[in-house]
């Protein structure tokens, strides 16, 4: 039985997301809608051609790199929608993890993100910001830069399609104030 108003999205004290990657010359048709494709002309920008499968496309180190340094508590202003008004953007980040060869395919990677709290877009600009890493356009040291009142979302990355991402496990327990 829950209280007359209660809402799941003002209880969780931690979610989960996954966000599905699949970098290539080829789709993979029985993952259609379910994974963002990187096509040849998304390839490394860095030449990676002597590289095999994944790390042909990414430089996985640089973008665990990356999503290093958004562990802990921070600022992620620079990470939301452009009509997200939210006045409280910090949000700590317990886990940002890479899974070569999710879903059973050595060519998909799952980017694994764990948080108290998101704002609109913020996991899929994420991802996108770790992909622009792993294709050589945004060097893993800036976002340090990107973290803080300071942050800009138009030197983050792009938005990654909505139909990689899935929402995977959240813990409830905790109630915020609408509009945290």
């Amino acid at each position: 039985v829950c209280e007359p108003g209660y809402s799941p999205r003002f209880d969780a004290s931690e979610k989960t997301y996954r966000y599905l990657v699949l970098p290539g010359d080829q789709r993979a048709p029985l993952l259609h809608g379910r994974v963002w494709f990187l096509g040849p002309k998304r390839r490394h920008s860095a030449g990676r051609r002597a590289a095999s499968g994944i790390h042909a496309w990414l430089d996985l180190d640089a973008m665990r790199e990356a999503a290093a340094h958004c562990l802990g508590t921070h600022d992620f202003r620079a990470f939301r929608a452009a009509d997200d008004s939210r006045l409280v953007t910090v949000r700590h980040m317990f886990s940002i993890t890479l899974e070569e060869g999710a879903c059973a395919d050595p060519r998909v990677l799952a980017i694994h993100v764990r948080g108290n709290a998101f704002m609109k877009n913020m996991v899929r600009i994420l991802s996108g910001t770790l992909v622009d890493v792993g294709r050589g356009r945004i060097p893993a040291s800036k976002i340090p830069s990107l973290l803080g009142p300071q942050g800009e979302r138009k030197d983050t990355g792009m938005t990654a399609p909505a139909h990689g991402l899935t929402l995977m496990g959240m813990r409830l327990g905790r109630r915020l104030t609408p509009g945290a």
